[in-house]
């Protein structure tokens, strides 16, 4: 029964099925030829022009709107630069200069009584006279009171007070009989009884009875009776017991201690120090001290320091230098220099030792030797001071004068003296080893109560003269030795 009800369905479905694709198709075709119409109705109601400019309006906007996006975001860009000027505490504009009143003369006791103080804004006085004080703004011509002046702005003329101060720039002279301060820079002539100070470049005259002081640059004359100094460089002349430069001089530096950056010029007086990278010119004092990478100078003292490369002369009782072409004294270390030791034999003393160092072509020698070949034993000390000429990577040239003292062994109150002049050819067996040899001059004296010319050497001697009772002979000699 089920299936013939289902059987039935199925046939009435399959009789319905075309004509329902029949009907949705109607209906779709209806649909499409609508909308069509609508659309046709919907253009030709609007024309092409209408169209057109519309799509021009709308492109215009667009412009538009990309401009105003282009203007804002330079007007960003513009602000970001205005705020980073402004922290950098910078301007983009350059200040306006600042109106003054002008007061050509200005009297009164002391600030504010005084003819300045009943103008508003800033003033600007040609003289201003003050019993106890005087306060401008600015100044052009003279300002004169008994104990102080106040200048706020720039100065150009004459101040003169127990006190003076400036804030900004000075051009004339600013003396005071205590203190002289000026904020900025000062060109002419300063002076302050005890002391006198630039807060920028000086180009001119700082005197002082105590210090004189500068921040920037010193052209001219820096000179304080205890101290003068100055942060930037000096070129001229820079005096004091203690005279100090934090940048390079040019010029003179005197004083018990003087020190410079770099240095080209003279410093003069007790200790001098350059601690710079160049040194050209002269130290001459007690100690000298160079702390450079390259010096072409001369350093003359008692006690001679360069820690770089000397190019010139060091003479005094002491010198050192890591490297250096002349130094002469009683002991020259040179860290990139000479240092042997020398063993010979010769006619005044047949055993010798001696050390030798110095440069590379100055040297100190120091000896000590015994003669035992005479009729009294003597014993031979001193020193000299030589020069090395090298040849060839084998062979060299050294000759030196030294002077010695000879005593006799048993007794040291009998003395005489000589001086050897040796040239001396040398012969590098090894890198570390010489054979030394050549012959000497000896000039002796001898005193008549002293030591017999015949106990200094077995060689002949020759008398050239006498003054008093004391000898003197000349004689050749010889050296033979090692050096290592």
């Amino acid at each position: 029964m089920y299936t013939q009800i289902r059987l039935r369905s199925d046939s009435r479905r399959s009789k319905q099925g075309p004509h329902l694709l029949l009907l949705s198709f109607l209906f779709v075709v209806t649909m499409v030829s609508t909308a069509w119409a609508q659309a046709s109705e919907h253009f030709e109601a609007e024309p092409p022009d209408a169209r057109v400019r519309e799509m021009e309006r709308l492109q215009a906007e667009m412009e538009k709107a990309g401009y105003e996006a282009e203007k804002a975001q330079a007007e960003a860009e513009k602000a970001r630069a205005e705020l980073e000027r402004a922290r950098l505490g910078e301007s983009k504009e350059s200040p306006k200069p600042l109106k003054y009143n002008v007061v050509p003369f200005n009297l009164g006791l002391f600030p504010p009584a005084q003819i300045n103080s009943a103008f508003d804004g800033p003033v600007l006085n040609n003289v201003s006279l003050g019993f106890f004080a005087t306060e401008q703004d600015a100044l052009r011509g003279l300002a004169l009171s008994l104990f102080v002046n106040v200048t706020h702005r720039d100065s150009k003329g004459v101040t003169a007070s127990l006190v003076n101060v400036t804030l900004d720039d000075v051009t004339g002279l600013s003396a005071s009989g205590l203190v002289d301060y000026v904020a900025a820079d000062v060109v002419g002539l300063q002076m302050g009884w005890l002391y006198t100070h630039a807060g920028g470049d000086l180009k001119g005259v700082q005197l002082s009875g105590l210090g004189s002081l500068a921040l920037g640059d010193v052209t001219g004359v820096q000179w304080g009776y205890v101290f003068a100094a100055a942060k930037g460089d000096a070129t001229g002349w820079q005096s004091g017991l203690l005279a100090l430069t934090l940048g390079d001089v040019r010029g003179l530096q005197t004083g018990l201690v003087t020190h410079a950056h770099d240095l080209k010029g003279l410093q003069f007086g007790l200790v001098h120090v350059v601690s710079g990278d160049r040194f050209t010119g002269a130290q001459l004092g007690l100690v000298n001290v160079a702390a450079v990478e390259q010096a072409r100078a001369a350093q003359i003292g008692l006690v001679n320091v360069d820690t770089g490369r000397h190019r010139g002369l060091q003479l005094g009782l002491v010198n050192y230098a890591d490297d250096v072409d002349v130094p002469i004294g009683l002991l020259s270390i040179v860290k990139k220099g000479m240092l042997h030791g020398n063993f010979w034999s010769s006619d005044t003393a047949v055993v010798n030792m001696g050390l030798k160092l110095g440069s590379r072509y100055i040297y100190n020698i120091y000896t000590i030797g015994m003669q035992p070949l005479v009729a009294e034993r003597t014993l031979q000390y001193g020193m000299g001071l030589g020069g090395h000429i090298p040849i060839n990577e084998r062979w060299f040239i050294d000759t030196d004068i030294l002077t010695l003292r000879i005593n006799a062994t048993d007794d040291f109150s009998e003395a005489a003296y000589m001086s050897k002049w040796r040239v001396l050819a040398g012969w590098q067996v090894d890198e570390r080893v010489a054979l030394i040899f050549g012959p000497t001059l000896n000039v002796s004296w001898y005193e008549a109560d002293g030591l017999s010319h015949k106990d200094a050497s077995f060689l002949p001697q020759f008398k050239v003269g006498s003054y008093a009772d004391t000898s003197v002979r000349l004689a050749p000699g010889f050296v033979v030795g090692v050096q290592i």
